[in-house]
């Protein structure tokens, strides 16, 4: 056995980060209070100017549905198709061009042979 198998350099876990030569490990407590962050700044932005707010969600969650529509359209010429359903239409309501970019690279990375 090397001395680095018995001193357990190398082996990860999960929650942790490498940092250089260090590892750095991150409890999932510390994500679900920064997933309560933003839930709660978006509440506050939402409760500050609320017809304002709901403008602006309203025409991103349209603006991704004409995304996926759209690339569907340019992508029936090369056999490609993204599924239009709740998800999706979310992920790319409320992310814009860069959530279509990012069901464009799940569907082609996880669905290559589809």
């Amino acid at each position: 056995m090397r001395s680095t198998e018995r001193s357990g350099i190398g082996r990860r876990t999960r929650g942790e980060l490498i940092r250089g030569d260090s590892l750095v490990h991150i409890p999932a407590i510390w994500l679900w209070v920064g997933v309560v962050i933003v839930v709660a700044l978006l509440i506050g932005q939402f409760f500050r100017k609320p017809g304002q707010v709901a403008w602006v969600i309203l025409r991103n969650i349209v603006l991704g549905c004409l995304f996926v529509f759209a690339v569907n359209w340019v992508g029936s010429y090369a056999h490609f198709h993204l599924p239009f359903n709740p998800l999706t239409a979310l992920t790319a309501g409320f992310l814009g061009i860069p959530g279509v970019a990012a069901l464009i690279a799940l569907k082609l990375w996880i669905f290559t042979g589809n």
